[in-house]
């Protein structure tokens, strides 16, 4: 198989959270994911990532379906914090 012919079934972001959604964008301008593909991304509350939310919630149904999942900061159980879960539509 050849390399360009590669692509993500399953993306973790857990980075600079100002990098998900350029980084998302990358991998979907660059054609990088396969249809089904899932993208995780923590912390998407505390401390955010209002940008890649917003970018997925705008395509929602086009290029993506996705939800929020409630929960904690890691090594807290008192600060709130979500984990965003979508699928590539493709």
């Amino acid at each position: 198989m050849a390399t360009q012919d590669i692509k993500a079934d399953f993306v973790f972001m857990d980075h600079h959270k100002r990098a998900y959604k350029p980084d998302l964008v990358n991998m979907v301008r660059q054609k990088l994911l396969k249809r089904g593909a899932l993208i995780i991304a923590d912390n998407a509350l505390n401390p955010g990532a209002p940008e890649l939310k917003a970018y997925i919630q705008k395509n929602e149904g086009i290029l993506f379906r996705h939800r929020l999942i409630d929960t904690f900061l890691e090594y807290s159980d008192v600060v709130p914090d979500q984990v965003l879960v979508a699928e590539y539509l493709g």
